[in-house]
Parts: C-alpha cells; sequence; structure tokens
C-alpha cells in the first residue's frame, strides 16, 4: 500500500508533522537524502505508504513535482544502513519492481482523471518516481463530505469514467481507496498504480491491496478482475454517500485474533486513510465461504445495513456494487455510471472532449512491434555488450514516428535507463537547438567540472541555476577552437556516464548542420560505449538526410495494414471500430496513416456524441469530409472558442511550444491558464513533460495556412514585439526576431536582428548557421549608401566564418571586397608589378621616422582600424597557406602600417608574429623578425590569455626551425602544447605537435617523430577537423621511408593524396606527392616514382620558401630524380635527357629553400654533391660532401651526416681504409637512426670494397 498523495491539503501549511510509522518509531535513516537523482531537491515528505514515501521536490530543470521513492524498511535506508526490517533480498527486489511497474503503467495511460507520470530513474540502487504536483489536494473521501449529492455523484462519474478506461486498456487497478484517489477543485484523480495488472499479469497477480477495499473473492485468493475493482467503488460510494466503512449485518463467524491478518494484508486505515479503521474481511470470508459450500441461501444474506435516509435508488445501486458474488455486480464501469445517473435522476455524463481524447491519445500500440523489436535489441546490445549505435527512424508525417519513439522511451526508463529528448524547430531556431534539452538533462546525469560547465554555458545559459553555482565564462579561442571544445567536452561527458543512455531527437528533416555535426560525432564513438542515439525525420521532407549522416541504418515504418487499422479502431472506439463499416471507411479514408486514422475517428465521434456509439444511431458518410483531411484539421480546429482563437494564432505563429509569457504580453486580458484548458478541450494543445505544445505540427501547420497574406504579416509583427518586450537583450531570441521581422515584411529590422543572430551563431560556435544571417543583412545593408562601414563589418565576419569552416576561397572573396571599400584593391595593386609591396615597406619605414605623423585621431577612426586589422590578419592567414607570395608581402606589411598607429593590442602583437612567420624564409631579415617575434610574444604575454599565448608560441618556434633553433623551438613548442592541452584549444594543440615532430624528424629522431604524428591524428579524428587529421600521415612520411618502412608510407600516402589534391593547399600536397615519390621507389616502382615526382616538380616551380615544412616534400623529389638518374646511367646521360633535366631542375629549387631554411642547407649541399657527381665532376661532389658533413655536425642532424659519410665512402677517390672509415661512420649513425634502407646500402658498399 502507498499513499502517493495523503497530506498534499498541506502544501500551504508552515509546517509539517512527520507521522509515524504504525506501531513503530520514527527511524533517523528514513530521512531522504536532500537530492534524487542528481536532480530532484526534496524539500519535505507529502504523505507515506507501507511501501513507499512521498516528497514534494524541487526539478532543477524547472518546477515543483512529487517525488515517490521506496520507504527504507522495504529496501535500504538513506545513509546506506541496510535494511531495518531484514526483508528478504528476493522480496526486496520484488518491492523495487513496483515503482518501476506503476512507471510502465501510468506512462501508457492519458486521461484526464489519472494522474501524469514525468519521470523515473535510480538514486544509487534506489529507484524514485517523478508525479505531476497536485496542489490544495483533499482525499475523495475528505472532498465529498458535506457536498451536495449532485457532487458527490459527479465525482463517483469521474472516477468511473477513469475506471472504465483503464479496463477498457485490460488494466485492472486493484487497490482503489480514499487516499489513492484525490480532488484537486472537483476534479477526481486516480493515482498509486503500483498494484495495477494488466491481462497477462492477473493470474499471477498476489492478494494484495488495502483492508476494507478487498473484494471477498480476492480474500479467498482468487484472480482480481474488473469487478473487484468495482467492489472497492462500492465500498467508496458508501463511504461517501453514508459517510462510514460499511458493516457487516450476519454472523456468527469464526473469531479472528487481532493483530491476525495474513501477511499480505497492510494495516487497515480509516476512511480519510489516515489511520486504523474496522475491518470486515473476515466477516466477508466467512459468508462468501458459506455461500460457496451452499450452507446458507444467499438471498437470504443482507451483508449490509443501509440507512434509512438513502434514497432507494442509490441503496440499491449500492447492494449491486456490494454483492458478494462477483457475477451480481455491475459488469463494467459503464453500466454502473448509467444506473448511477439513473438512480439520481441526472443525465448520463456527456463524452467529454478530454475523455474522448484519453481514448485516441493513449490507443493500443499496433503494427509497430518488429521496430520496436530493432530497437529493443539495440538497446540490449548497448546496455550488455556496450556497443550502443544510432537510428534514424524515418516515415511521413503522421505515420507513428513520435509514438514508437514514446513506447520506446517508457520501456527504457521502466529498466532504469535515462532518456534525454530533443526536438528541431522549422524555423527561427538556435544552433544546435534540438541538443538545448539534451545538453541541459546532461548536467543532471553526471557532475560537471567548472570547464565543463562554462563549455556548456553558451548553449545552456541558465547552468548556473541548474548547477546551483556560479560558472564562469569559457576561456576565449578562436571560433573554429571552441566548437570543437564544446564538441569534445560533449563527447567525453558521455563516454564516462556510468550508466547505458538513450537520445531521442525529433523532428530532424529541420535540423541545421551544427546538430547534425554533434549528432554525427556521437554516432561514430557510440559503437563502443553504452549511448544509444535514436533520431526521428519526415523522409518526404528531407530524403537525403541519411546521406548526411553516413553509417546510421535507416528504419523506415510503413503506414498500418488492414489488420492493424482493425486493432487500432477498436482500442479507441470498443466493440464498433470491429464492424465492417467502419474499417472500410477508415481504410478508404486514411490509407493507414495512423494521424490521418485518428482525425477520422475523432470528427466521427463528434458527429455521433460518443466513441463507442460510431456506425450505430448516425449513419456514416461515404467520406470522411468534403476537402480531406484539410478539411478535417479546420474542423479540429473549428471546435476552439472563438475568443481563443486569436492568441491560438499568435501561438502557432511562434512555433509547435507554447510561449506563455509572450501571449500574456501580446493580449494582456488573456486568462492563459483558462485559454490552455480551452485549447486542450478542443485537442489542440496538450501537455508534454512541464510544457504546452500544440498536439500535432500539422495542426499548428494547418493553423498557419488559414492565414490570409496580411494578417500572417500582423501575426509576425506582434509576435516580434512581444519578444522585444519580454526577451528585449537575450541573444537566444534573435534568430526568432530576425524571423518573424522578416515575415512581416520590415527589413530593416529583419536586417539588424539577423546579424546579432549571426554573431549569436558564432558565439556558440557554429559557423556554418551564422553564413546566411550575415548574408540577409549584408543583402540590405548594401542598398544603402550611407552604411557602408555596416557592409565591411558584416563582409568581414562573412569572410571569418568562411575561413573556420574551412572555405578559404570564398574567405578570400569577401575579404578582398571589403578590402576594396576600403580604398585598398588588392587585385588591382598587385597585378603585374612589386609596386604595391614597396609601397606598403616604404610606409613602415616613414612610421617608424615619424610616428607622430600617422597618430589615429578618433575613437571611431581607431576602430575602423582594428576591424581592416582584422581582415589583414586573416588574409594574410589564407594567403599563406596559398602560398601566394607577392600578395602575402602586401598584407603582412598594410597590417602592420594599420595596426602601429593604434596602439598595443593583441591584434598588433598577432600582426607581429605574423609577419614575421612570413618574413622568416628571408634570411637577411632576421634581425627583424626576431625582434618582432620577441614584441609580439611579450606583449601577448602582458594581455592575452592562455590561448593567444600559445598562438604566439607556435608561430615563434615556426621561425626558430627555419633558424635551425632547435632547443629553443621545442622549448616554444612543448610551452604551446602545455597551454594550448590545458585550455582544449585543440586546433593549436595539434599545431604544437607539428612544431615539435618536423624538428625531430629534420634531426634523425624518426621514431619519435612518428609517434607524435599519431597522436596529433588521433585529436584530429576524434574532433572531425578535416585538415588537420592529415597532418599525421603527411608528417611521418618521410620518417617511415627513412625508417624502411616504405610499404607502410606508401599505404597511409596514397589514401591522402586523393583528398590533398581535391581540398589542401599546395604546400601540402608538394610533401604528399613528394613522399609518395619516394616510397614508390623504394618499393622499385620507378615509373610510378618519376611520374609523381614530376607532378611534385610542376607544383615547386610556381612556389617561393615560404612555408617550412615544403622542404620534406622538395628532398623527397629531388632524391627521387638523383636516384633515378644513376640507376639510368649516371653520367653516361645526356644533358637534354628529360629526366637530367628534371633533377637539375629540383637541385635549383632545393638550393632555393636552402637559402631560406638554415636547417636545408645539409641535404643541398648532400644532393649538391650527388649532382656534381653524376654530372662528372667528382672532385666538387667530394667538396660538398665535406660541406655537408660538417654543416649537420654544426646543426645536429645525423641523417644528412650519415647519407654525406656514405657518399664519401662509396665514390673511391682516396685509398679503400678512409672509404671503410667514411663507412662505417655511416654505420653507426644509420644504426641508432633506424635507417635500415640505408644500413643495407652501407653493408652492400662495404661488402664491394667501398667504391661503386
Amino acid at each position: 500500500m502507498d499513499m502517493v498523495r495523503k497530506g498534499l491539503h498541506m502544501l500551504g501549511q508552515p509546517s509539517w508533522t512527520r507521522p509515524r510509522e504504525p506501531g513503530g518509531t520514527e527511524h533517523p535513516g528514513d530521512l531522504p537524502s536532500m537530492e534524487v537523482g542528481n536532480r530532484y531537491q526534496l524539500l519535505r515528505p507529502l504523505g507515506r505508504g507501507g511501501f513507499g514515501t512521498v516528497y514534494l521536490a524541487r526539478d532543477r530543470l524547472g518546477g515543483l513535482v512529487a517525488v515517490k521513492r521506496l520507504r527504507s524498511k522495504h529496501y535500504a535506508r538513506a545513509d546506506g544502513a541496510p535494511p531495518s526490517s531484514g526483508l528478504r533480498s528476493k522480496h526486496r527486489y520484488r518491492t523495487m519492481l513496483v515503482l518501476a511497474h506503476e512507471f510502465e503503467v501510468l506512462a501508457s495511460l492519458r486521461h484526464p482523471n489519472i494522474i501524469s507520470v514525468l519521470d523515473y530513474g535510480f538514486d544509487g540502487p534506489q529507484p524514485y518516481l517523478v508525479l505531476e504536483l497536485l496542489n490544495e489536494a483533499r482525499t475523495f473521501t475528505q472532498a465529498g463530505r458535506g457536498q451536495p449529492r449532485s457532487v458527490q455523484v459527479d465525482m463517483l462519474v469521474q472516477m468511473l469514467q477513469a475506471l472504465h478506461y483503464l479496463h477498457r486498456h485490460g488494466i485492472i487497478h486493484r487497490d482503489l481507496k480514499p487516499a489513492n484517489i484525490l480532488v484537486v477543485d472537483g476534479q477526481v484523480k486516480l493515482l498509486d498504480f503500483g498494484l495495477a495488472a494488466g491481462p497477462d499479469q492477473r493470474a499471477r497477480a498476489m492478494s494484495s491491496g488495502t483492508p476494507g477495499y478487498l473484494a471477498p473473492e480476492v480474500l479467498r485468493g482468487e484472480a482480481p478482475s474488473e469487478l473487484s475493482d468495482l467492489y472497492a467503488v462500492g465500498v467508496l460510494a458508501y463511504e461517501l454517500f453514508v459517510g462510514r466503512h460499511p458493516k457487516v449485518t450476519c454472523s456468527p463467524r469464526p473469531r479472528i485474533e487481532e493483530g491476525s491478518l495474513p501477511a499480505w494484508l497492510d494495516e487497515p486505515e480509516s476512511l480519510d486513510g489516515e489511520g486504523r479503521a474496522d475491518s470486515f474481511e473476515p466477516d466477508l470470508a466467512w459468508i462468501v465461504d458459506r455461500l460457496i459450500v451452499g450452507m446458507r441461501d444467499p438471498s437470504e444474506c443482507r451483508v449490509f445495513e443501509m440507512p434509512q435516509e438513502l434514497e432507494p435508488g442509490l441503496a440499491q445501486l449500492l447492494f449491486k456494487l456490494l454483492d458478494p458474488l462477483p457475477c451480481n455486480r455491475f459488469q463494467s464501469a459503464d453500466l454502473a455510471i448509467g444506473a448511477l445517473c439513473a438512480a439520481t435522476g441526472q443525465s448520463l455524463p456527456v463524452e467529454t472532449v478530454a475523455t474522448r481524447e484519453s481514448f485516441l491519445q493513449a490507443a493500443r500500440f499496433v503494427g509497430r512491434e518488429h521496430e520496436l523489436g530493432l530497437l529493443g535489441a539495440a538497446l540490449e546490445s548497448a546496455e550488455r555488450d556496450e556497443r550502443g549505435g544510432a537510428w534514424l527512424v524515418a516515415g511521413e508525417s503522421g505515420v507513428g514516428k513520435s509514438r514508437l519513439l514514446d513506447e520506446f522511451r517508457v520501456r527504457a526508463m521502466a529498466r532504469g535507463i535515462p532518456v534525454l529528448r530533443g526536438q528541431a524547430v522549422r524555423a527561427g531556431g538556435l544552433p544546435y537547438h534540438a541538443w538545448h534539452e539534451v545538453l541541459r538533462a546532461l548536467t543532471c546525469l553526471t557532475e560537471l567540472g567548472d570547464w565543463e560547465a562554462s563549455v556548456f554555458k553558451p548553449l545552456v545559459p541558465d547552468i548556473a541555476e541548474v548547477l546551483r553555482r556560479p560558472v564562469a565564462d569559457a576561456e576565449p579561442l578562436a571560433t573554429e577552437a571552441a566548437d570543437q571544445r564544446l564538441l569534445l567536452a560533449v563527447e567525453d561527458i558521455f563516454n564516462r556516464l556510468p550508466q547505458t543512455t538513450v537520445i531521442l531527437l525529433e523532428d530532424l528533416q529541420w535540423a541545421d548542420w551544427s546538430t547534425l555535426s554533434l549528432l554525427n560525432r556521437l554516432a561514430r564513438q557510440a559503437t563502443g560505449t553504452r549511448l544509444l542515439l535514436l533520431v526521428s525525420y519526415r523522409d518526404d521532407e528531407r530524403p537525403k538526410l541519411p546521406e548526411e549522416l553516413p553509417g546510421i541504418p535507416v528504419l523506415t515504418l510503413p503506414r498500418l495494414s488492414s489488420s492493424e487499422i482493425a486493432q487500432l479502431s477498436e482500442s479507441m472506439m470498443g466493440s464498433p471500430g470491429r464492424q465492417p463499416r467502419v474499417l472500410s471507411l477508415l481504410e478508404r479514408e486514411t490509407e493507414g496513416n495512423p494521424f490521418f486514422l485518428i482525425e477520422v475517428i475523432r470528427s466521427l465521434a463528434e458527429e455521433c456524441g460518443r466513441l463507442d456509439q460510431i456506425g450505430h444511431d448516425v449513419p456514416l458518410p461515404a467520406t470522411a469530409f468534403v476537402g480531406g483531411m484539410r478539411s478535417i484539421i479546420e474542423r479540429r480546429l473549428g471546435m476552439v472558442p472563438p475568443r481563443a482563437r486569436e492568441p491560438l494564432r499568435l501561438a502557432a505563429t511562434l512555433g509547435r511550444d507554447i510561449h506563455e509569457e509572450l501571449l500574456q504580453e501580446a493580449h494582456p486580458a488573456l486568462d492563459v491558464v483558462g485559454w490552455l484548458v480551452e485549447c486542450a478541450d478542443a485537442a489542440v494543445l496538450e501537455v508534454t513533460g512541464n510544457r504546452w505544445r500544440f498536439a500535432h505540427d500539422k495542426l499548428r501547420e494547418g493553423l498557419l495556412d488559414t492565414l490570409l497574406p496580411e494578417d500572417a504579416r500582423a501575426l509576425h509583427r506582434q509576435a516580434a514585439r512581444a519578444i522585444e518586450s519580454v526577451h528585449p537583450e537575450e541573444a537566444g531570441w534573435m534568430a526568432a526576431l530576425a524571423h518573424h521581422w522578416g515575415e512581416a515584411g520590415d527589413v530593416a529590422r529583419e536586417a539588424r536582428y539577423s546579424e546579432r543572430a549571426g554573431e549569436h551563431a558564432m558565439s556558440v560556435y557554429a559557423c556554418r548557421e551564422a553564413l546566411p544571417y550575415f548574408e540577409r543583412a549584408l543583402a540590405f545593408a548594401e542598398t544603402r549608401p550611407d552604411d557602408a562601414r555596416w557592409v565591411i563589418h558584416l563582409q568581414g565576419r562573412l569572410a571569418e566564418a568562411h575561413y573556420l569552416m574551412g572555405d578559404l576561397e570564398h574567405c578570400r572573396t569577401c575579404l578582398e571586397r571589403a578590402l576594396e571599400r576600403l580604398g585598398y584593391p588588392v587585385m588591382r595593386l598587385l597585378k603585374g608589378s612589386k609596386l604595391g609591396v614597396a609601397h606598403q615597406a616604404l610606409l613602415m619605414l616613414l612610421q617608424s621616422a615619424m610616428p607622430w605623423a600617422f597618430q589615429v585621431r578618433s575613437p571611431e577612426q581607431r576602430q575602423l582600424r582594428l576591424e581592416e586589422g582584422q581582415m589583414l590578419r586573416l588574409l594574410s592567414e589564407v594567403l599563406f597557406y596559398a602560398q601566394d607570395a607577392r600578395r602575402l608581402l602586401w598584407t603582412a606589411f598594410r597590417l602592420l602600417n594599420v595596426l602601429t598607429p593604434t596602439g598595443p593590442s593583441l591584434d598588433l602583437a598577432r600582426g607581429r608574429i605574423l609577419v614575421a612567420t612570413v618574413l622568416g624564409s628571408l634570411p637577411v631579415l632576421r634581425p627583424l623578425v626576431e625582434h618582432w617575434n620577441a614584441r609580439g610574444l611579450e606583449t601577448v604575454e602582458r594581455l592575452g590569455a592562455s590561448p593567444d599565448i600559445a598562438y604566439a608560441l607556435v608561430r615563434r618556434a615556426a621561425c626558430g626551425i627555419g633558424y635551425a633553433q632547435w632547443k629553443e623551438a621545442e622549448e616554444w613548442g612543448e610551452r604551446a602544447r602545455q597551454l594550448s592541452d590545458a585550455a582544449r584549444d585543440y586546433r593549436c594543440s595539434e599545431e604544437s605537435r607539428i612544431v615539435l615532430l618536423v624538428p625531430w624528424s629534420y634531426r634523425g629522431q624518426f621514431r619519435r617523430s612518428i609517434e607524435l604524428s599519431h597522436e596529433l591524428e588521433d585529436s584530429a579524428r576524434r574532433r572531425g577537423s578535416v585538415q588537420t587529421q592529415h597532418w599525421g600521415p603527411t608528417a611521418r612520411g618521410t620518417s617511415l621511408v627513412r625508417m624502411g618502412r616504405a610499404r607502410e608510407a606508401l599505404h597511409e600516402l596514397e589514401e591522402e593524396l586523393p583528398w590533398c589534391e581535391a581540398h589542401a593547399g599546395a604546400s601540402e600536397i608538394v610533401v604528399v606527392q613528394g613522399e609518395l615519390a619516394l616510397a614508390l621507389l623504394r618499393q622499385h616502382e620507378e615509373a610510378r616514382a618519376l611520374e609523381m615526382a614530376d607532378r611534385g616538380l610542376a607544383l615547386l616551380r610556381e612556389m617561393r620558401p615560404v612555408a617550412y615544412w615544403i622542404f620534406a616534400g622538395v628532398t623527397c623529389v629531388c632524391e627521387v630524380y638523383l636516384s633515378l638518374w644513376e640507376q639510368r646511367g649516371g653520367e653516361a646521360l645526356s644533358e637534354e635527357e628529360p629526366l637530367v633535366r628534371s633533377a637539375h631542375e629540383a637541385c635549383k629549387a632545393l638550393r632555393r629553400f636552402a637559402r631560406a631554411f638554415a636547417f636545408g642547407k645539409p641535404f643541398a649541399l648532400l644532393c649538391n654533391g650527388l649532382e656534381a657527381a653524376l654530372s662528372g665532376h667528382p672532385r666538387r661532389a667530394r667538396r660538398a660532401w665535406r660541406h655537408c658533413v660538417a654543416r649537420a655536425q654544426a646543426l645536429a642532424m645525423p641523417y644528412e651526416e650519415g647519407r654525406a659519410w656514405f657518399e664519401l665512402g662509396r665514390h673511391g677517390l682516396v685509398e679503400k681504409a678512409a672509404r671503410r672509415e667514411s663507412l662505417v661512420r655511416a654505420t653507426g649513425l644509420f644504426t641508432r637512426l633506424e635507417a635500415l634502407d640505408d644500413l643495407a646500402r652501407v653493408e652492400t658498399a662495404m661488402a664491394q670494397g667501398g667504391a661503386t
């Protein structure tokens, strides 16, 4: 027995006295912990029963609720001590199942006279149930005491209607009593379904219940039934009409000692359910036994006395309800309602819309057993084997996707599995909109650290209130890095969840790119976790969604078959639902679409007055309605009272969810609560969780379709003004404001709010979603000649969004257009001449000499320069990757000229560092480069955060690599790695690994470099970075070949090449082509190696030495040509041979790069020597190799040194001992470097006596 709502009427009182357990003392262990399920804060007890206690609780995600927990004597004490009752573990387990069963039953029901369930879960090992809170509720008998007979009859009718609904669904309650039937403002609510039984459970049901309300046959051990529920109704009706428990009038009976009630009976209750009451079960059990064995004639046995003042009709009703033989009672709740109304002279109750909707909306779940089985198997795999996954649930609108997910949700939650739910919206939604409620609920599933909470803050603005602690803003990062930080934080949290978790995302036909991006990432990792993602979408509106979510299987829902239509129809209408005429009409009009089927039945019921009268008194129409389904939807909307329609139109304009505060603002005189009830009575609105919304989006769409264009514009204007008034500066409403003002035809306001919506999208790392907002604002701004600065700003923001998406071409276009508006057309100034670069260099010198002449006079001018500087810095990055040297130099110099007069700033510091990186390839400017680097880093250290410092250190390390400052570069790179890792700036973290592993490779630390490249690649793949995940294979290609692992390198590089040639810049393509050519050569595929080297050389002809990492590709191309030249005859080949000419050209490019970067000198000298030897100049060759040895030793580059010793040893111009000494030195170096191919060549040369 469980008193779920005992004492709710005391909510408004200042104190609460906790009742004592019958016959015992209070146990400290019964006191609850302060919070349940890391979500529900318990405030005080509301009631207590035999199995559980109900508490008033505050939901961290919003609102007051009631939380029901098992009592400590049935499970375990809240402080963790063992249960005091000593119940066996099996009994405790069964007791735990009571709450799970109650949740399953309640979640399947939907009736105005049955309490709503909100949640179910586990707090540690202990289950809990969350129910709607019934304020100021009283028990059934309390509410009816002293009321007029008409009120009492109405209460009894409501209870019987709830029973009729339950029995139609095959459920019997088994524990009807005053405390389990509460009344709030005249509305009866049935609750406590812990003992409820379905058709399959009745035979196994134990004789459980509450003394005073158990039917005689149940007392004798027979299975409970609908008729035993009606017997309890008879007891309740007797208490309601008479004011006391029924009394037994015939005896004798066997004496039963006090306290000897069977163990399965709870203590009896008083009339109001608050204490011990007289029990008459022993009398009933004896009498029934006598009746059955024939010792007493039933007609001679009047079991109960009836007061003389009770109306005869009611007395007869009670006698029939309380008849000891089930066969003599009313055979259904519906018949009892008819008899009650006849006995009291009241008319039969009209089937209310709410009652009708309870049958329609919670009809039997049919036709989806196969699909539910597949999803159940996926859940089982996730829970048992940690093999989660994702499914797309597809189908047309109204085919039953939401109902399938609802059914699955209930079954998952009944197993204690958390289910998080989100939904996409058609228009005006935020980036990641479908994930907002999911992420909000996720904060209650696990403890979030301060860093994680700060990362979630842009998407969960109220996270401080949810977590009940201050949450700081996350450390600022570039938008791409911040986006990756958010995605990886979400992944990490889901990965560490201790329990299986389900995510339901609905209506993803409207999902934005950011929503799908996060879904893709979680789906990829779900296969090794306990995470299951289920996604629904309308395949007729977005048929190609599976292509956007590759690898996720699709589960398509068909329409219902004829037999399934019959099952569904019968579950809603009863026996009329099986009539051939009815089924023929339903099949013809709906073609098996469940939504249409329900709408047709609803319309027919409105015509007939009752669901169970369809097809009886009123002839069936030949067609549902002229005009088809649109007509049916319009008919449903027509049921809304006229006074409620205008707010309903505004609500539809605002979206599927109902925003009560906006409706109140737009209609100050509106009784919002009353309006919600009226619309719910018309089955247009419904409550989902704690939120009102349209019962189906088709209703909202149908309502909007009826609007005239001018009316639609007026409603959008009204919606926008309400939002501006209620949420004036809330960033989350900017997209909706842009949408509503746009639909209202106010393009100026649409543009302003579009810009702010774009800024908000950028702030939550959704660059792709920001683009259309900035484009809409720009389209308007370009029509206004006086808004040139606004145009420039918007073009700059568009450029940044494109850059962060990796679309460098569009980024460059936007930046050049913006700069042209500022008076600096980059293309025109630079085309065909060096004038633009010289002009900017001269300006830079003048600013250094006469800084006062370039002072910025006004804040507006300074702001304009800062904005221009940001665009120039971005353009420099784009040109750097494109290896467009001349434009890059102009942009870099212009960047410093623009920002220097504005004074010290992070933008100026970044500009100096970027210019230093660009000019680092010019050795003559090394002092200036190091000066700018030092000044830039000093400013960043003083003004910036750790991500800014890491950015500066990575670029300073890049310059250090070019100058072969190995120690300093490694220190800068390592510090950058530590800072970026701590800040979760994953892009910078990967860049810091590049500036560490590349010099390790140059210095012969091949194994170390390869290991770090895998670390980089894993990081990039995990965050889905398309560009940087290709850095790993590219960076380790040369090291693999040097270590004799050419086959491995060949496999990786052949996979990389197509992507690089399609998407990467020329500098990255050259590296891959060069490494692949050398790997092919080492695998003896000379023809393919030559073809690949030719492709690399074609790109090198157009390149200038700007990026240090290109050197790996250059060296590989040179080595291929020189090796093939030697293999095909060496100096015997003509200088006119294409291979020889290409070799010379490659060596020339190599020398050019060696002049730019100090570390390139040793390999250039090595190749110079080979080129000289193959051209017939052995002395020049030996001189180059000796210089190579010296230079390699000075720069600590052992591979180049080993190669030079090898060439000195195998080319015989000196005595054999000297050659052998050179080969021995090469052997020692290659052994240490694990350069197996080179070591084999040395050993071969030594075996041949040195000379080759």
